[in-house]
């Protein structure tokens, strides 16, 4: 992470330089589709950047004695805003009793394109244990 100003979740919407914008979190998955979005262009992420994480974490999961083994249908979905085509979708198909955070994917730089690979790593201690990992 260049600076805190590239760490975009809920408390931060959007990235310093304007590539990455966070749609605001859903807190009860109420309601059809997509229950958060994040819009990327990939042409303002800075050289500095060589891969983008995209990680789900439970508020206050022990508190609330939550966990991703209450989670059903979680997954990860790439969408061409030009067309609004799928170009790859991730769907967490195993619960995790002992995760409150799940790294379910990355864009990462191939030479001089973007390419996305499918995570699904479940890991606990939530949104501190992630920025632990990346800074």
């Amino acid at each position: 992470v260049p600076g805190d100003g590239y760490f975009v979740f809920y408390n931060n919407l959007a990235s310093e330089d304007g590539a990455v914008r966070h749609s605001g979190d859903n807190r009860d998955g109420a309601g059809a589709g997509d229950d958060e979005a994040i819009e990327l262009d990939l042409s303002k992420i800075t050289s500095e950047v060589v891969q983008l994480i995209f990680a789900v974490t439970i508020h206050e999961s022990e508190a609330r004695g939550h966990h991703f083994g209450n989670v059903r249908n979680a997954s990860i979905r790439l969408v061409n805003a030009a067309n609004n085509k799928e170009i790859c979708k991730f769907t967490l198909t195993e619960q995790f009793g002992d995760a409150d955070a799940m790294l379910l994917g990355r864009l990462f730089r191939d030479d001089k394109e973007w390419k996305f690979e499918a995570m699904g790593d479940p890991f606990g201690g939530g949104l501190a244990a992630l920025v632990d990992l990346y800074t």
